[in-house]
This record gives C-alpha cells, sequence and structure tokens, in this order.
C-alpha cells in the first residue's frame, strides 16, 4: 500500500497535464489535417485545400561520426530507448562496453561512470549541445540527470574522456501525444516517467516532462529517491530559425545518516537560439544557468563535512556549424562565470566521408581555468569501409582536461603561538588536493572488425598514460586521493553471433575488455566483460506485435578505488570480484509496451562499487511504456 499511495497523487498530477489538450481551448488543441469546405465560406476561393500543419524543431548540426562499435559511438533514438532494459542513464551507460559504473548505492544515491579508468574532469554530459557542469565534485552526479523529455542519447567513448549528449524531443506527428513510463517491483521499488508534448502550442512547441524513481534500497534499509521535472518551450521565429528556453530540475534524497546533506536538488535553466543563415550554414547561440539547492534536515546527526557549496555557474555561448555533401564543421568559443570552473574555451570540429572508403574527424579544444594557463586537448578517429567484410578503425586522444576538484583543505591563516610568544612548530602534513588541478592523458585505440550480415567480431589494442589519475569527488569520496599516473595497455572484443539456424531473432552477443596488470590504476579492473542470449522479432503483417527477450551477465575483477589511502604512496581500497546475471521481457502490442526485469537473479549479495555500499541483492520490476496520441 505504501506504493500506492505514492503513485496516487503522481497519477492524478498526471491525469491533468495529459487531459490539457482536451480542456485547454484552441490554443492547445491541434485537430488532425481536415479539407475545407469553402464553397459555403467563399465561393471565390472554392476548391481550395487547407495546408496540412508540419511540427517544427529546432535544428541541429549533424551527428559526425557515425555510431559503431568501431567508431567507440553508441546511440538511442526514441525507438531504441524504448526498447532498452534501462530506466535510468546509469542503467543506459552500463550498455556501452568497458563502462564502469561507481554507485553508492541504489536509486538516489550518488553515482556516476567511468571508461579506461578516466573519471574527474573526464566525464562529460552534455543537454542539447550545452556540457552540464559539474557542480558537487569533478563529474556531474548522474543521479541527478533524468531521461525526461529526451528521446536521443549519444555516447562518445573516446580513449581519453567520456562524452554523453542527451537530445530534446524532436517532434514528427502533428499530434500531441503522451509517453508513460510506469513500474514497480521489489524493495518497494516504483518507476513513473510521463512526458506530454505538443507541437503547436503557445505559439511554438511545448514539452512537460515528470520523472520519478524511488526504493528503499538494499534489504529495504536505504531509503532514496531521484524525482524532477523537465519544462522546455520553443518558438519558431523565422522559417529557418527558433529559440527555445528549458528547464531541468531534478532532486536526489537519500539517508541522512549516510550523505550530508541528505537532499541535493539541482536545476538548470538554457537559452538557446539557432538561425539557419543558408542552406548547410546553422548559426546558434546559447545561455545556461546550473545551481545546486540543498536540505540538511533536522532530525537527523550528519557526517561532519563542510557545506555544499551552492555559488551558481553561468555559460554563454556561440556555436557556427557547416555541413555540405561529405564534409562538416563547426567552430564555437563560450564565456563562463562561477568559481572551480572553467572561465572560457573554444573548440572546433571537423570531419570528411568519403564514398567507398570511410571517413575521418577530429576535434580541438581549449579551456581556461582561474588557475591560469589553460587546457588544451584533442582527438581524432577514422574509419574504412569494408571490404570484403574486413574495416579498419583507430583514433586517439591527447591533452590536459581542468579539474573541478572536490571542497579544498581548510586553511589556518593564523599559526597558534606558545606561552612565550614564539609560534609554535606544524607538524608536516600531506599535501591534499587543491580545488583545481590539471592532469594530461594520452589514449589511443586501433583494431579491425569483420561483418557479414548480422554476424560481428572485433578486436581493437588499447594504450592510455597519464601523469595523474583524478577520482570523480563525489560525496562518497570525501577525502579521496589524486595518484600518480602510469602506463596501462589492453585489448577488447565484440562480437555479435546470429543463432537464426536454431530460431529466427535469436542471436549471441558479447563484450570483453582486458588489461595488463603491471600497474594499478583506480576505477579500471583487469577484465570487464558482458554476454547475453538475446531474442528479438516482429510478428503479424501489420507489425503490431514485438518481442524482446534477454539473458545474460555482466561483470568485473577486483577493482582500487579512489577514496582515501593509507601511507606514502597511497595504498587504495579495493572492491571485490563483481558479476550480476539479468534476464528482461518486453512485449509490445501496437504502442504499449510490458516488461518484466529481473536483475542479479543469482542473488550475489556482496556486490559493491564502493567499500561497504552494497547493492541489492535482487530485483524484479515490472511495468508498462504506453505512447497515447491525444
Amino acid at each position: 500500500m505504501r506504493g500506492v499511495r505514492k503513485a496516487v497523487p503522481i497519477g492524478l498530477s498526471w491525469a491533468l497535464v495529459a487531459l490539457l489538450p482536451a480542456g485547454a481551448g484552441a490554443v492547445l488543441q491541434t485537430p488532425d489535417p481536415v479539407v475545407v469546405d469553402t464553397v459555403a465560406a467563399d465561393p471565390a476561393v472554392a476548391d481550395t485545400v487547407s495546408e496540412p500543419f508540419v511540427p517544427r524543431n529546432l535544428l541541429e548540426p549533424a551527428s559526425p561520426a557515425p555510431a559503431d562499435w568501431r567508431t567507440g559511438v553508441w546511440e538511442w533514438d526514441a525507438e531504441g530507448l524504448q526498447s532498452m532494459r534501462a530506466l535510468t542513464l546509469l542503467e543506459l551507460l552500463e550498455e556501452v562496453p568497458g563502462i564502469v559504473s561507481l554507485r553508492g548505492g541504489d536509486f538516489g544515491q550518488p553515482s556516476t561512470v567511468t571508461a579506461f579508468g578516466a573519471a574527474g574532469g573526464r566525464v562529460r554530459v552534455f543537454v542539447d549541445g550545452v556540457e552540464v557542469p559539474p557542480l558537487e565534485g569533478a563529474v556531474v552526479d548522474l543521479s541527478r540527470v533524468g531521461l525526461g523529455g529526451v528521446d536521443r542519447v549519444r555516447v562518445e567513448r573516446r580513449p581519453g574522456e567520456l562524452w554523453v549528449e542527451l537530445f530534446p524531443i524532436t517532434l514528427v506527428d502533428p499530434r500531441p501525444y503522451t509517453l508513460l513510463e510506469v513500474g514497480t517491483g521489489d524493495l518497494n521499488t516504483n518507476l513513473f516517467r510521463g512526458t506530454f508534448a505538443h507541437p503547436d502550442a503557445l505559439g511554438g512547441s511545448v514539452v512537460v516532462s515528470l520523472d520519478r524513481v524511488d526504493t528503499e534500497g538494499p534489504f529495504r534499509e536505504e531509503p532514496g529517491a531521484s524525482f524532477g521535472v523537465h519544462l522546455r518551450h520553443a518558438l519558431h521565429l523565422w522559417d529557418r530559425g527558433g529559440l527555445s528556453w528549458e528547464l531541468r530540475r531534478m532532486t536526489s534524497r537519500r539517508p541522512g545518516d549516510l550523505w550530508s546533506p541528505f537532499s541535493i536538488n539541482r536545476t538548470d535553466l538554457a537559452l538557446n537560439g539557432r538561425f539557419e543563415a543558408s542552406p548547410g550554414v546553422l548559426i546558434g547561440g546559447y545561455f545556461k544557468r546550473s545551481w545546486l539547492g540543498a536540505d540538511y534536515g533536522r532530525d537527523v546527526s550528519p557526517p561532519e563535512v563542510p557545506e555544499l557549496n551552492e555559488d551558481p555557474y553561468s555559460r554563454a555561448g556561440f556555436r557556427v556549424n557547416v555541413e555540405r555533401e561529405g564534409w562538416w564543421g563547426g567552430l564555437g568559443a563560450f564565456r563562463g562565470w562561477g568559481g572551480g570552473r572553467p572561465t572560457s574555451g573554444i573548440s572546433a570540429r571537423a570531419g570528411v566521408t568519403l564514398a567507398g572508403l570511410g571517413g575521418a574527424e577530429a576535434s580541438f579544444e581549449r579551456q581556461g581555468w582561474e588557475l591560469g594557463g589553460g587546457a588544451l586537448g584533442g582527438h581524432a578517429r577514422l574509419w574504412t569501409e569494408p571490404r570484403f567484410g574486413v574495416s579498419l578503425f583507430a583514433e586517439g586522444h591527447h591533452g590536459d582536461r581542468g579539474i573541478p576538484f572536490w571542497r579544498p583543505p581548510p586553511i589556518e591563516e593564523d599559526p597558534d603561538e606558545d606561552p612565550d610568544g614564539e609560534p609554535e612548530e606544524e607538524p608536516p602534513v600531506e599535501p591534499e588536493p587543491e580545488p583545481g588541478s590539471y592532469s594530461t592523458w594520452t589514449g589511443v585505440r586501433g583494431g579491425a572488425e569483420y561483418r557479414r550480415g548480422d554476424f560481428f567480431v572485433g578486436g581493437a589494442l588499447l594504450r592510455v598514460e597519464a601523469d595523474s589519475l583524478h577520482g570523480t569527488g563525489l560525496p562518497f569520496e570525501d577525502g579521496g586521493v589524486v595518484t600518480t599516473g602510469g602506463v596501462r595497455t589492453g585489448f577488447e572484443a565484440s562480437a555479435r553471433i546470429p543463432l537464426t539456424p536454431l530460431l529466427d531473432g535469436l542471436s549471441l552477443t558479447g563484450s570483453l575488455q582486458f588489461w595488463d596488470d603491471l600497474e594499478r590504476w583506480q576505477y579500471l579492473p583487469r577484465r570487464s566483460y558482458e554476454g547475453r542470449l538475446r531474442f528479438h522479432d516482429v510478428f503479424m503483417e501489420s507489425g503490431n506485435l514485438e518481442l524482446w527477450t534477454d539473458i545474460g551477465v555482466r561483470g568485473r575483477d577486483p577493482m582500487t578505488v579512489s577514496l582515501e589511502g593509507t601511507g606514502v604512496p597511497p595504498i587504495l581500497p579495493e572492491v571485490p570480484f563483481q558479476q550480476s546475471w539479468f534476464a528482461r521481457i518486453q512485449v509490445r502490442v501496437v504502442s504499449v509496451r510490458a516488461f518484466v526485469i529481473w536483475e542479479n537473479f543469482t542473488v550475489r549479495d556482496q556486490n559493491q562499487d564502493l567499500p561497504g555500499r552494497l547493492l541489492p541483492p535482487t530485483r524484479a520490476l515490472y511495468g508498462v511504456r504506453w505512447t497515447l496520441w491525444n
């Protein structure tokens, strides 16, 4: 009953939004295109037909490299997001090979991901082309990044940075629609995500989304929740331009005896304008302001930590993108205001595709920081088209990144004096992380893949080198340390084997990433892997029946983490081997999708990404995803 009580006010609120088109008058109504009987109205214009309404969207620059394993890019469109077993952004990122999750617990707890051992300053999130700045540490807390109002996610797993790009809903139908995702399950876990989109309201298009996931946590002892709202209104001022404003607010609520503050909300307010100056030339400008709010609670005794920095960070910039047949390019610059974050930056990106040969792209970025100097970096990749089924690829990344590190150590201006008036000699203290610093990183990935029909197998050699390794700076890393880097080499492989002789739509997929063990890096297990048996097929001539099933395993070897170490150099703590078996079934009937998800069904009760922060020993969820055309 407790879960039902939570769902009732949410359901009633959303019912009002869903019914909005029916009762909001002509402004919010978009009837289906109809033929106008102009003979009765005005014989002079008889036989004319009304123009059908066509939805409009702000233009977006073309995505450069194609989404493919060889390019290190993964992408999900609206159909792909609704077909995935992932319910949150972090779970979606776990679908990318080589991604390592860092969860402070269950839903609502601090969380992020890493790739190639790169963490602080090198896990970057973008919404509608504008970077989401880290506010609480050196990376964005993914528990406060919702998927509401998003219908495309693009991930670039570079050998030195991880880019996560979220794109707003693209309206393709003149009818308003509602998308509901509702689920419940073990540990009193509840999911509600509702999105209402109207392509012709308030002079433009409107998107409203509510997003919530909550649970009582492992062994029902650590309640947590992430919930928020997303509002977006776009005005189409010219045939080739427009202006949008967007508000995203997401709150994480956690046990007060574990985290302080126990409730943190993040708000991002953005203004975005774009104009197509000529075919293929897109000019845009934006302003974004981000800030945190905190609730420390009254009836709990939080850990002894400094108060959260609630100073806002603002960024204003412009972008110019050019696209021609076979090549593209872009240039951007910004100015930032707010302590501990970039104060300025310029970037450039260009690429080319040659029919039958392949493609290449390169990017450059320089950011200015209050620390002085600047962080300069670049990335390049190239790939070939298949020849006899074989494609070659290579990419590299080199440069500096500024690290918006976590809370600075306290500074005592006046030393204590002894009774004789002489200052006491202070004992030597190990240097602690400063509120910001730079790190230099070099990464290379190159290999080949073979494709024949639905069969695919690929392998790549990996090499990364860093002068220093930085943690995430999230609350579970208070007191974390910066460690010396070094060189790591590794290998990764991925494959998909169709099993059509057994059953149409059945396939076996898997991936493996393996690293040498000469030097141990934080957040880089020697081996990580995933494998699954998957079935997907569409039935009936109408295509109104579709089925997905998965049964698989995901795991990694023990790894060290960037918590407070002991000794000089520090000896970092380690989390044990982790493995989770999962299963999923989803059925679509027309526009209704019913799903059942079972996590960790072998009931491993010691899975953890951080020491002592146990993950749920098992959980089953069921629910629906339902698209309603109003």
